[in-house]
């Protein structure tokens, strides 16, 4: 049930960052990310990490990991989803979303492509 609910919000996610609706992705970051960080530079970020890729031509679900524990933040209920991803520009690629439990909904909280 978990991991189904952890997909759910990481897909939704990906979908607004796919869209470049930056704005509505940082939305739903937890509020102690947006409080160490302005909407402005969640986007320049997005735009640095995402952009320079292109479109997603296609995104397979490859595995989810729970943990307790995630460096450079408090203990708390944390999952782990990555996908393999083929981009426009990177045919070949692995997106991690990491996704911590806040007000019984699932944020992202940290976001690579590798």
């Amino acid at each position: 049930m978990r991991e189904k609910e952890t997909r759910a919000a990481a897909l939704h996610w990906l979908q607004l960052v796919d869209a470049g609706d930056y704005a509505q992705a940082y939305e739903a970051e937890p509020a102690r990310l947006r409080a160490s960080t302005t909407d402005a530079q969640f986007r320049r970020s997005m735009e640095g990490r995402r952009a320079p890729f292109g479109r997603v031509l296609s995104r397979k679900f490859i595995g989810a990991a729970f943990t307790r524990k995630l460096t450079g933040s408090p203990d708390g209920r944390y999952e782990s989803i990555l996908f393999r991803t083929s981009f426009e520009h990177k045919s070949v690629a692995a997106e991690r979303v990491i996704l911590t439990q806040e007000s019984h909904q699932w944020r992202v909280v940290d976001y690579r492509v590798y």
